[in-house]
């Protein structure tokens, strides 16, 4: 009677458990310090603009540049169509490796990803008597340089991307 009676509890949790959907965690930004990509910005003089962090986007929605601001430290990431034969038109995501800047001044590059890494060089502009809503209030304009380690040729381009989503 005990073993039909577990046999039952088990199956009742199994149900229970199938029943409820999986819930993501949120995880820290940096799950070690070997992964935490950082650069400590100038303190009084030359601080990164707080409301300066958040995502500046291509011509279209999913391609752009996070950027993370926290205490005086950036870190971020570069979302990209892939160009190569297995990951073409998959968006590919290139974690900021090191990043520095001075004032509103912006410069990073990107890990490696098939092959591929990003740098960028530029600045942070902030946009005066615009709609927020609408615009943002930021640009994020330089040039992006493309090194692609198996062709071995680089792609430079001047972007402009307009902050979107801003808190």
């Amino acid at each position: 009677m005990a073993i039909l009676f577990a046999m039952a509890v088990a199956l009742l949790s199994q149900e229970a458990s199938a029943a409820t959907p999986p819930t993501l965690h949120q995880r820290p930004i940096f799950a070690s310090e070997e992964d935490r990509m950082i650069a400590a910005w100038p303190r009084g003089t030359a601080n990164f603009p707080r409301d300066a962090a958040g995502f500046y986007r291509f011509h279209d929605p999913v391609q752009g540049v996070q950027i993370v601001a926290h205490d005086g430290e950036i870190s971020g990431y570069l979302l990209k169509l892939g160009k190569g034969g297995s990951d073409k038109g998959l968006v590919l995501g290139y974690e900021f490796s090191d990043v520095a800047g001075d004032q509103h001044q912006l410069w990073f590059n990107t890990r490696q990803v098939h092959g591929i890494w990003y740098g960028f060089e530029g600045q942070v502009v902030e946009r005066h008597g615009l709609s927020r809503s609408i615009d943002g209030n930021y640009i994020l304009e330089g040039t992006l340089t493309m090194h692609d380690e198996s062709q071995q040729t680089t792609e430079r381009e001047m972007v402009r991307l307009r902050s979107a989503d801003q808190h």
